[in-house]
């Protein structure tokens, strides 16, 4: 093609580079997906494992409040794939992979293929990107925003009504994906009957969540996930994840764009239709409805609202393109900075190693101790084992020899759980775990245990508010002897703006030798002393 631009090469050959594109994401997403689970993963592990019939009845006793249809596809990938954690992560994947597809498709109607590209690597730069291979519902959802979406702007309302009916049966919070399409079909002042008919049909697939919203475990007062406003900002920092000094750099790539470019010769590109306007702007603000709804249900985490990564990088898209009147030097530009960003985070998280010359695991679980490498510490004792954490405990239990399993126990205590964290999700649901997933693990009363055995160790977070730790302030309180003996920085090497630093960072294993005469529960004292002391 001689005389060709660049922009004219791209747009002739998009779709074999999109699926060059498709085969590389899904090649390294893959690879990602091989890492072990975390506490919500193995709610999809367990729950995916069951019939129909005990599936439903676990939900209805309030074991998870998401629907049974996606435990059931959860089920069924997981045979798809060599691994167990691969597979129950391909629904996540597939729907990363609409997401990415249907932002690429939209963007590239309204500015064109390397505007496209720049929507889509300024997802995958979002906190999304995770999302689009962990075993829970979210990586649905979003592949369902963005495809209903595209179906609405294009008016295919079968597929809208498929999109929102696949996300509805997902999660609970898909609920608000309607909102962003009523406000922006509300905005086109022509009324449509066939996208009203798409919206009523999609909704009715909520009414399965009538019956498992009563089972769900829980006082919703202390729950883990407030309704509070203050996490508003929390939340779109999450979206944005590693991805702020990204969004902050290309901001000033702009700004310096704009001084050195004249651009008052150049026709500014068409407006934007209205009513997709506002369909975008209500989806970059979803958060808000989030907490609103949050408000009735009792519980809000940023994560319900992660589809507003989908406005937001389609928007800020958008922006720019607007801002540089579409120039696609600028467009370019912004891609390669994404590239190179994203490139260098990979490599650097791939070769960082630990040369910290803790003791080499004592079993086979490398991946468990890679994650908690203070359990060959652990082993190398005989006493008992109380992990802090409701959020460990799942995990190791699941991941630990049958020698150490037998050994670790989780200790519950509501009242003092309440007073120093606010939060029982672990009091209230480990017993219910008990009941319906394969724990190996005990779960038991503090009183209890602590009578009967006086001498033992703790690991834990212990100073993480996410963790909702409170076992270590109150052995404190009940005079316990506690000796530390070994703490581990889990970002010791990671940048200081790197996201979740200050969240879950430090871990500690204890002795304890619990003091000759314990209070009970009821007599002990309902404050915590003073400021813990520091430990190094």
């Amino acid at each position: 093609m001689p005389g060709a631009s660049f922009e004219q090469v791209c747009e002739r050959f998009w779709k074999p580079l999109w699926v060059l594109f498709l085969v590389a994401f899904v090649v390294v997403m893959t690879g990602f997906s091989r890492r072990m689970f975390w506490y919500d993963e193995l709610f999809t592990l367990y729950l995916s494992q069951m019939s129909p019939a005990r599936l439903w009845q676990a939900l209805l006793s309030g074991v998870d409040q998401n629907s049974p249809v996606f435990y059931l596809l959860s089920g069924v990938t997981s045979r798809w794939m060599p691994d167990v954690e691969s597979g129950l992560r391909l629904p996540a994947l597939a729907g990363g992979i609409a997401a990415l597809t249907c932002v690429f498709v939209y963007v590239r109607g309204r500015c064109g293929v390397l505007w496209a590209w720049v929507s889509v690597w300024l997802l995958l730069a979002s906190h999304a990107a995770y999302y689009m291979a962990e075993a829970r519902p979210y990586g649905i959802m979003l592949g369902c925003t963005a495809g209903a979406f595209l179906a609405w702007q294009r008016r295919s309302f079968w597929w809208m009504t498929a999109a929102l009916a696949v996300a509805a049966l997902s999660h609970a919070y898909s609920l608000l994906i309607f909102i962003p399409l009523v406000a922006g079909e509300l905005a086109r002042r022509q009324f449509d009957r066939r996208a009203w008919i798409a919206f009523g049909i999609a909704l009715s697939a909520f009414s399965i969540y009538v019956p498992i919203r009563g089972g769900v475990h829980g006082t919703m007062a202390y729950s883990w996930a407030k309704p509070e406003l203050q996490k508003l900002p929390e939340a779109w920092l999450d979206y944005l994840g590693s991805a702020t000094p990204l969004a902050i750099a290309i901001l000033l790539l702009l700004a310096v764009w704009c001084l050195v470019k004249n651009h008052a010769a150049e026709p500014s590109p068409d407006a934007f239709p209205l009513h997709e306007s506002v369909a975008l702007v209500a989806l970059m603000l979803l958060p808000f409805a989030g907490l609103a709804l949050g408000k009735v249900t009792g519980i809000y985490a940023p994560r319900y609202t992660i589809e507003c990564t989908i406005g937001l990088a389609t928007g800020f898209t958008l922006l720019l393109f607007r801002a540089v009147r579409g120039h696609a030097v600028f467009a370019l530009l912004v891609c390669l900075t994404v590239i190179t960003w994203q490139v260098w985070g990979f490599t650097r998280t791939a070769s960082q190693t630990d040369n910290r010359n803790l003791p080499a695991p004592l079993h086979e679980s490398a991946r468990l101790a890679g994650a908690y490498d203070l359990l060959p510490y652990v082993e190398r004792s005989e006493l008992p084992l109380v992990v802090s954490s409701g959020l460990m405990f799942l995990e190791i239990d699941h991941y630990a020899t049958p020698q150490l399993a037998a050994r670790t126990n989780v200790l519950l205590d509501e009242p003092t759980a309440v007073e120093h964290t606010g939060v029982n999700v672990t009091e209230v649901g480990l017993p219910v775990m008990k009941k319906w997933f394969p724990v190996r693990a005990a779960v038991r009363a503090y009183g209890d245990f602590t009578t009967t055995n006086p001498h033992f160790l703790v690991y834990g977070y212990w100073e993480s508010r996410t963790a909702n730790d409170w076992l270590v302030y109150r052995l404190m309180r009940d005079g316990a002897n506690i000796r530390l003996i070994a703490r581990t920085d889990r970002f010791w090497r990671e940048p200081a703006w790197a996201p979740g630093l200050n969240d879950s960072r430090y871990l500690y294993l204890f002795e304890v030798s619990m003091p000759d005469h314990l209070p009970s529960t009821e007599k002990a004292s309902s404050t915590f002393p003073g400021a813990p002391p520091k430990l190094p």
